[in-house]
């Protein structure tokens, strides 16, 4: 694992990684990515990691390496269309304060 976090660390991304026990970073790469894309959702929009990871599905075709977000379950009782549009605008606020530093 801590070879793991130093190839991370050196891409820039957090490290060390949060400890996901639903996730086997080191034996598939996806869930490395899995992980960080939790980590971005629940700084945006401050769900839990552990639901948050869980609402990460991995592709259906494993050679697109497209993960998909169920986000009404990011946000139970919202409807998916609220969700993103939620997400977009948070997303939005954030790109635009990083674009003026």
């Amino acid at each position: 694992m801590e070879a793991l976090e130093a190839c991370v660390a050196s891409l820039s991304l957090d490290s060390p990684l949060p400890d996901v026990p639903a996730a086997r970073a080191e034996a598939n790469p996806l869930d490395l990515c899995r992980i960080h894309l939790a980590a971005i959702l629940v700084g945006i929009l401050g769900c839990d990691f552990e639901h948050t990871f869980k609402c990460i599905l991995w592709p259906n075709d494993i050679s697109s390496g497209d993960l998909a977000v169920v986000l009404p379950k990011l946000r139970p009782g919202m409807k998916a269309g609220e969700v993103a549009a939620e997400l977009m605008q948070k997303v939005r606020c954030v790109m635009r304060l990083n674009c003026s530093t």
